[in-house]
């Protein structure tokens, strides 16, 4: 068996070792970012709420107003889930 020569054999050795490390490295979310998370899931429940009350009152009187209603409410609380969820992946990132 042929042996690898010390001058391949270091930028190998530091290659295999960073790897093994970055592999193992990951963020974990601080306290204040937990916080924060929990924090905007309370606030869209608040906001769900509210728009279901309005969607109550808004169907007692036209279909068409309530299909429209809905629609509205619907894509509002999906732009804050989407806000809130790039902004948590943020704080895992950092």
């Amino acid at each position: 068996m042929k042996s690898l020569r010390p001058s391949l054999l270091t930028p190998l050795l530091t290659a295999v070792l960073f790897f093994s490390v970055a592999g193992n490295v990951h963020a974990d979310e601080t306290l204040k970012e937990k916080a924060k998370a929990r924090a905007h899931d309370v606030e869209r429940g608040a906001k769900k709420g509210g728009h279901r009350v309005k969607e109550a009152i808004t169907c007692a009187k036209s279909d068409v107003d309530c299909a429209a209603e809905k629609i509205k409410n619907r894509a509002r609380e999906g732009h804050d889930a989407l806000k809130d969820s790039s902004s948590e992946l943020k704080d895992k990132a950092d």
